[in-house]
């Protein structure tokens, strides 16, 4: 998961808000994931960094930061990213972003996949000569992951003084990260999949 921290004080004492509303915490029902959120609809991004604690309680201690998504976009739009090292590492990001509007109202849909390989520090040779005669064949300092993304937002006017509105996010993020090590002794091999 990624969190937000302002003036040091950690995720857990940083408030995020998706279009001035609480979301449900990822890490231990307090801290929300921003990357489970398309980058290519967030409009903008509101930061308060003084103490809101009397406001919106202790996990506004350091601030508010509020994601401010599109809502009357119009049009479609894409974005291809890819990176690659020498040693392993490599990400690959697509993300589509199509929207209507009317006189009355509009409806926003955002996807985006991330796909991240994992970073092998054993084949990195980042690795040096280990004790008690332990060689280390693979660690995953960064694990293999992969992330799908789904937002849809949507507002329609049915009278003056009245307006419908809602959002909705559906996210799958699949890691898996390998420990694997020999002895004279033992082999273990830890394959991790969350």
């Amino acid at each position: 998961a990624a969190g937000l921290s302002l003036r040091g004080l950690g995720a857990e004492s940083t408030l995020v808000l998706l279009n001035g509303h609480r979301r449900a915490g990822n890490v231990d029902g307090r801290v929300v994931d921003i990357s489970a959120i398309p980058l290519a609809i967030v409009d903008r991004v509101e930061i308060v960094t003084g103490g809101r604690s009397a406001i919106y309680g202790s996990d506004a201690v350091a601030g508010v930061v509020n994601l401010v998504t599109r809502q009357d976009f119009e049009g479609m739009e894409s974005e291809f990213y890819l990176g690659s090292a020498a040693k392993g590492g490599e990400r690959i990001g697509i993300s589509h972003t199509g929207g209507f509007k009317s006189d009355h109202g509009g409806l926003v849909l955002a996807y985006d996949f991330r796909r991240e390989r994992n970073f092998d520090i054993v084949r990195a040779e980042l690795g040096g000569p280990s004790p008690f005669d332990v060689s280390l064949r693979r660690f995953d300092a960064r694990p293999d992951s992969q992330r799908h993304s789904l937002y849809a937002a949507g507002h329609y006017r049915i009278a003056d003084a009245v307006e419908l509105y809602g959002d909705a996010l559906y996210t799958t993020d699949l890691k898996r990260a390998v420990l694997d090590y020999t002895s004279p002794f033992f082999d273990f091999i830890q394959d991790s999949r969350v």
